[in-house]
Order: C-alpha cells, then structure tokens, then sequence
C-alpha cells in the first residue's frame, strides 16, 4: 500500500494507527488457528507498542527507523516497515538488516486474513481493515486520545488486557 508521504509524522501516524487497531483487526478477522500461529504475524512487542504510542516520543525519522529495527529485528510483522523504511534511508536499514529487503515507498501490511481458496472470501473485508488504518492516521488528536486511552488500559492489573482493548477501539470506530 503506497505510503501518501514519507515524512516521520507520516511514518509515525500510520504506524501507531496500526499499533492502536491491531488487536481490534486480529479479533474481527477471526483468523484461522493455522494462520495466528505462522510466524510472520507475530505481534509487535508491547515494550515497542508503548514506546511508539507514548505521547513524548517525537523521533527524527532515523529515530523511528532505528527503533522500529532494534525492537522488531525481523520482517514477520502484521505492518512490515523494513521496505519503507529501506526506500527512506537504505544506509541505516543495511547497517542492521541482513534480510532482503526490497526498497520501496510503501507500507507492506499482511492481510489478516487470506482465505483466496474459498469461493466465497473476498478481500474486501480485510481492506476494510486498512482503510481504519488510514483513516486513523489521518486523524492525530484521535491517536493521542486513543494512545492514552491504551495506558490507562494496560496500566490496569487485569487478565483481560486484550479484551478491554478491543472494547475501547469498538467505541472509537
């Protein structure tokens, strides 16, 4: 999906987007056991998720792209930054990235969900998903309200992060 800008704030709105709707995508798509437990939809760690969502974090874009690579040292993400962040600054990438990566000015984002062998599967529900992305993105004061909110939820002792989460992403939507 081809990024509308590669500015940092660009970068940075579209990737806490994600990292705010991740868990809502995850529940909706109902992903196939199979599919949850392949290895390139490992989620982001939460020490990442924070650092990113955390309201004084303001990077340089190498910053970004330098903490994205120390917390997330391999392509098996839902939202893969290596090829964007390969296109914005290759040097940085190739001094810590011994994968290939192929640069390129977009955002590489795995479908929940590709279920192409059943005739009915369209993917048009998990570009919905995208789409919420974009739309977060493009909506800073909601990240900041959603990425506090997110605090307070994960600040809490609770078994149900995850859950609680989900429910507070519904009311956003």
């Amino acid at each position: 999906i081809e990024a509308p800008a590669l500015d940092v704030q660009t970068l940075s709105n579209y990737l806490r987007a994600y990292l705010l709707l991740h868990h809502w995508i995850v529940k909706e798509s109902d992903i196939d056991f199979t599919r949850r437990i392949a290895p390139f939809i490992d989620e982001f760690p939460e020490d990442y998720m924070r650092l990113i969502l955390d309201s004084s974090y303001n990077p340089s874009r190498d910053e970004l792209i330098t903490d994205y690579h120390e917390h997330n040292p391999t392509r098996n993400r839902p939202l893969d930054m290596l090829p964007i962040f390969t296109h914005v600054n290759r040097q940085l990438i190739g001094d810590f990235s011994d994968e290939l990566v192929k640069p390129r000015p977009t955002f590489h984002y795995r479908l929940p969900n590709c279920l192409i062998d059943d005739p009915n599967w369209t993917v048009a529900r998990e570009w919905d998903y995208w789409v919420a992305v974009e739309k977060l993105a493009n909506e800073p004061d909601k990240i900041a309200q959603m990425s506090k909110q997110y605090f307070e939820i994960t600040n809490s002792f609770s078994f149900s992060v995850k859950d609680k989460w989900y429910n507070e992403v519904i009311k956003w939507m």
